[in-house]
């Protein structure tokens, strides 16, 4: 009997769920398929090295790059192995991110195979799953849907959900420790954005199956971060992990800035039983913030009091009162910092009717008087 290689390649394995999909119409779980590529596998270990990466490539060259990646058929992933190695991940299954992550690795980046059906699975680290070409099917408890080229979705711990792909699709998977979120990704959910909201209130609660989703309209950028994120998890020196938070940091603030008016929620569908526009309803609350009542947005969306401040406090964790004071005091901060606004006028630009309502609430919040600011940033700019 043959004996199987220790190490094949991601494009081997997808030549193994192609040829079994033509032929039976079938798909295959990833540890068969993995076993499959390694029989016919004659090259050793030594020769399958990381591909080198040179600068962003187009979508055909990328799939390409990514099918060169080594595989190992091992139980533990190292920085280079493949995630889909481990095969207990599959089926209804509970996977804590010990078993994803070698120490003193926090991501772990690596793509969904066509015809590969995981089944159901939960675990207690963020999955984001970028469709960068194609389709990619979504199944999230009773729900199924259909993700477009440039959708990004973002998975909360504790998510009971399974994603397959097919013929051409190419989709992209980002594992990320729960704990680096909290200390890594501080700077981005200190913001009082609704993404940031959505993070923190994952972060705290336990068994709060959540996902959100964006279009990203296949923008570049993003693209060329991901290619990088690869690239980075190849070269296994000192400085890769560091390089691939710093990535997946600058991807997120690129996501914040243009694509935040695309976001979707889970949770505020489940609550409605019904369509739950949550796009609108976070763009109009950003863009009222500074005038609107808990009955002004509950009227607007022709949804009872009740009902919307539970939508709210379901997905952000907090009050819709402290969700808008929070986000009044972050604009009010920003403009103390960066303008020449004096104190009046930036209570009437965020909604605060008193000036010393609002000294009192800010130094709560930041632990320093907003007269502080304001002076400092006054003597910044230029006298005539």
């Amino acid at each position: 009997m043959k004996k199987p290689a220790s190490v094949t390649d991601i494009g081997s394995v997808r030549s193994v769920l192609y040829a079994n999909y033509e032929k039976n119409q079938t798909t295959m779980p990833f540890p068969k398929a993995l076993s499959l590529a390694l029989l016919s596998e004659t090259r050793k270990t030594d020769t399958f090295c990381y591909p080198e990466y040179s600068g962003f490539l187009s979508c055909k060259d990328f799939w390409d790059y990514v099918g060169r990646i080594p595989v190992f058929q091992t139980t533990h992933p190292s920085p280079i192995s493949h995630p889909q190695n481990i095969t207990g991940r599959f089926g209804n299954f509970y996977l804590q991110e010990d078993s994803l992550f070698t120490e003193g690795m926090d991501i772990n980046v690596y793509t969904h195979l066509p015809f590969v059906n995981d089944g159901f699975h939960t675990h207690d680290h963020f999955e984001l799953n970028y469709i960068y070409h194609g389709n990619g099917d979504f199944y999230f408890e009773d729900e199924h849907l259909t993700l477009k080229e440039g959708a990004f979705l973002i998975i909360a711990p504790d998510s009971p959900h399974n994603i397959r792909a097919f013929k051409d699709d190419f989709i992209i998977s980002i594992m990320v420790r729960k704990s680096t979120f909290n200390s890594l990704f501080w700077s981005l959910l200190s913001k009082d954005t609704l993404l940031s909201a959505f993070f923190r209130n994952a972060l705290k609660q336990n068994n709060e199956k959540n996902y959100m989703i964006f279009q990203t309209e296949n923008e570049w950028l993003l693209q060329n971060y991901l290619q990088n994120l690869f690239a980075e998890l190849g070269m296994k020196d000192a400085f890769y992990n560091h390089n691939m938070t710093s990535i997946l940091l600058l991807f997120f603030s690129t996501l914040l800035r243009n694509h935040s008016d695309t976001a979707h929620f889970y949770n505020c569908q489940q609550l409605s039983g019904e369509h739950c526009d949550f796009n609108l309803l976070s763009q109009y609350i950003r863009q009222n913030y500074n005038t609107i009542t808990l009955k002004d947005v509950a009227e607007k969306f022709h949804y009872s009091e009740s009902f919307f401040s539970k939508l709210i406090k379901k997905n952000f964790g907090v009050s819709f009162s402290v969700l808008i004071r929070d986000l009044r005091l972050s604009h009010a901060h920003e403009l103390l910092r960066h303008s020449s606004y004096t104190l009046r006028e930036i209570c009437d630009i965020v909604g605060y009717q008193s000036v010393s309502a609002f000294s009192r609430s800010y130094k709560k919040r930041y632990g320093t008087s907003p007269g502080s600011h304001s002076q400092s940033t006054a003597d910044s700019f230029p006298r005539s």
